[in-house]
């Protein structure tokens, strides 16, 4: 019943698909890891780990999978959590996990607009300067 731990946990499951390699077995750690994070998100609906590891972690899987629509969403609730409080400069990733999702599906458009919309928090931040330039 602790939020923590099933980040924890599922961050570990994900830590044993490096072990395992691609492959069926990689595919049955990946999805006790989406497990723990949907139980840490259950407990707690704002947790910030949980749902961005679980959204990045959803952004790895293979496109087959139809993974990366939901990976898009989760990052959208961060950005609007993220958008309400205090800002971290962790959470500058968000903005970049959800523009390389978007690029990556050939939306360029989208892409320039989410690095855009991160560089409005976090000005300097290197790795959005840089996608930002990149699809310029």
């Amino acid at each position: 019943n602790d939020p923590d731990a099933q980040v924890f946990l599922g961050a570990s499951y994900l830590e044993k698909i490096y072990e395992v390699g691609n492959g069926p077995e990689a595919g049955e750690w990946a999805t006790k890891a989406d497990k723990s994070f949907d139980a840490a998100l259950a407990l707690n609906d704002q947790h910030w780990d949980a749902r961005f590891t679980k959204a990045v972690s959803l952004s790895f899987w293979p496109p087959m999978f139809g993974k990366q629509a939901e990976a898009i969403n989760h990052f959208g609730t961060l950005i609007a959590q993220q958008e309400t409080g205090p800002q971290k400069p962790s959470y500058a990733q968000t903005y970049l996990w959800l523009g390389n999702l978007y690029l990556q599906q050939g939306k360029s458009d989208l892409a320039k607009q989410t690095y855009g919309n991160g560089l409005k928090y976090f000005p300097q931040d290197e790795d959005l300067l840089k996608q930002l330039g990149l699809v310029q």
